[in-house]
């Protein structure tokens, strides 16, 4: 009987001892954990605040610019910088152009807020004709595109 209750202490011992170290492991990872539930949390409020839309999209042909006119129909201010993304293509042609700027044309404080307009002037390498398609990516990777003709 005493050999009994020696190896259940042990056991028990043991036991404790091992959720200790389990839970220390545990608890050393919980501010990772935490920082990449916050990064997730804000990565997709932020998505879901940004919404913008191509309203227009004109050419000139003889100086091979083309403008297109963008809205914002989100809930928070849109950065437009250098990882702003602009596809042009159609069936045979594809480019991501360098050479572009952008103005907004409605705002006060030259940021893109909500229900302000942005305009995007795109120099091309060489003339568009025929029937193309535009898509612009903003930096946290909200997309739209538009379908246009020369």
């Amino acid at each position: 009987m005493g050999s009994d209750t020696i190896s259940t202490s042990i056991l028990t011992t043991a036991t404790i001892i091992l959720t200790v170290v389990v839970a220390t492991v545990l608890l050393s990872f919980m501010p990772e954990l935490n920082s990449t539930i916050n990064t997730a949390t804000y990565t997709t409020a932020d998505r879901l605040k940004t919404n913008f839309k191509i309203i227009f999209v004109a050419s000139n042909s003889t100086e091979r610019t083309l403008y297109v006119w963008l809205k914002n129909e989100g809930s928070t201010t849109i950065t437009i910088n250098p990882s702003t993304d602009i596809f042009i293509w159609n069936s045979t042609f594809l480019v991501r152009p360098t050479n572009w700027e952008a103005e907004i044309l409605n705002s006060e404080d030259g940021r893109w807020s909500p229900h302000e307009t942005a305009k995007f002037t795109i120099n091309m390498t060489s003339q568009l004709k025929g029937e193309y398609h535009v898509k612009v990516v903003v930096y946290n990777g909200v997309e739209d595109q538009y379908d246009f003709s020369t």
